[in-house]
């Protein structure tokens, strides 16, 4: 394939998306995937920036937080994608 791995295919067509990121340890990061979040290119050195962190409640919608994070790579467990159309 031209693209050399899923990391690069996923992050250069992402346009806008819902993502639910558990890392190692399990802890979980939900949040709003669009033009202000980013995905580092380099092999090396994956890591996202999210620019809207919700918080999940046992029932009901997520609420913003009004917060971004920086997550490393190296803690990322999985990623889950939810188109937001």
């Amino acid at each position: 394939h031209v693209v050399p791995t899923s990391w690069e295919y996923q992050f250069s067509s992402l346009i806008e998306a819902w993502v639910l990121v558990v890392l190692k340890d399990g802890t979980t990061f939900a949040g709003y995937w669009g033009g202000k979040s980013f995905a580092s290119s380099r092999s090396d050195e994956r890591d996202l920036l999210i620019e809207r962190v919700y918080e999940i409640p046992e029932t009901g919608p997520w609420i913003s937080t009004n917060k971004s994070v920086l997550i490393s790579g190296g803690e990322i467990r999985t990623i889950e994608f939810t188109p937001t159309r």
